[in-house]
């Protein structure tokens, strides 16, 4: 916690001062396969002024917090729901706010049976998509 509202505290100080860059090499190296299947290996060096290791200790820390946040909320949402379901509401008034609860339906495609019954219909219409993940292990 303490890394996290360092962290604000500085971005806020020195948000509009110049501030002295840090210089941080990182050694990236990337492993490319050849038309010929062979790997070859390229080493990059990158330069920044962001301090990637505290800035990945504070992603890990923030994701923890926010775990944590979401385990709350959701006791919290199950609470208010036991007492809405007790007493057969879809509607609480509590002060300001009000909950809420709704039946919502969907049409989904049941790929399993699609997938086993219908195998050529199901290739015929599979959409390949691919997108990039970030993550800090």
């Amino acid at each position: 916690m303490d890394i996290i509202n360092s962290y604000v505290n500085n971005y806020y100080e020195n948000r509009n001062k110049s501030i002295d860059f840090i210089h941080v090499f990182m050694y990236n190296v990337h492993v490319n396969t050849n038309k010929r299947k062979e790997n070859i290996m390229t080493a990059t060096v990158i330069t920044t002024n962001i301090n990637l290791e505290d800035n990945a200790r504070i992603i890990k820390s923030l994701d923890s917090k926010i775990a944590e946040l979401k385990e709350l909320r959701d006791e919290k949402a199950a609470e208010v729901k036991d007492i809405m379901n007790k007493a057969n509401v879809m509607e609480l008034k509590a002060g300001a706010f009000t909950f809420t609860l709704k039946e919502i339906t969907r049409n989904n495609v049941d790929t399993k049976t699609l997938k086993t019954k219908y195998a050529e219909l199901y290739k015929a219409l599979l959409k390949v998509s691919s997108y990039m993940k970030f993550d800090v292990v």
